[in-house]
């Protein structure tokens, strides 16, 4: 942002020659630092805003970020107890399938029929083997260092301050001159003061 004299408004002093030039460029100099404190004030505030804006949208992101990963880990986690719960029935399944063997081998030992004896056939060799077993991996957050030098990137460069002085387009008279002018006794424009009558009309010359 860059403050210029040339933004205001003459003063209205400038006018009124019961003012003297050092009193104008005072209240002139006063205006401007004024409006230069009150531009600085609102740039300042306006950054500010902006640094608030940009910290509010990468809070969003973030947000949306996480809750990403955690429908993923929804996902995985359905996906793992859908896993384990085939494995548990796979496993009933064959708990019931050797109960089943028990009690009809319990039933051949109560009977006394020869031919349902000679025709039952063994199913250890079915259950020697167990179920086979599941081998998951579980998922694991691989988590990076946060890195401030490119968080800092994500809001920007701040542009340093620069500091400039330039010349007034006024000149304050010095002392002396402004005395010497108010001393001087004649007018650029001469002035009537009063008419006074005096019955002569041949005017000639004034000394």
């Amino acid at each position: 942002m860059e403050f210029s004299p040339a933004r205001l408004e003459s003063p209205p002093l400038t006018n009124n020659p019961r003012y003297s030039a050092q009193a104008v460029v005072r209240c002139a100099l006063s205006a401007i630092i004024k409006t230069q404190k009150t531009d600085q004030r609102k740039h300042s505030q306006k950054l500010k805003a902006d640094l608030n804006k940009q910290g509010e949208d990468l809070h969003r992101e973030i947000i949306t970020i996480i809750q990403r990963k955690q429908s993923d880990l929804d996902d995985i986690e359905t996906q793992h107890t859908t896993a384990i719960e085939k494995q548990e029935d796979v496993i009933h399944k064959a708990l019931n399938e050797i109960k089943q063997v028990i009690q009809d081998i319990k039933s051949l030992l109560d009977t006394s029929d020869v031919g349902l004896v000679s025709k039952y056939r063994s199913r250890v060799e079915e259950f020697r083997n167990l179920p086979p077993n599941l081998k998951i991996s579980l998922p694991n957050i691989l988590s990076q260092n946060i890195n401030r030098e490119e968080l800092l990137k994500q809001f920007g460069s701040l542009s340093p301050l620069s500091i400039e002085t330039e010349e007034q387009g006024y000149t304050v008279p010095s002392p002396e001159a402004e005395s010497s002018a108010q001393a001087r006794p004649l007018l650029d424009v001469p002035r009537l003061i009063t008419d006074i009558p005096t019955g002569y009309n041949r005017l000639c010359n004034v000394s």
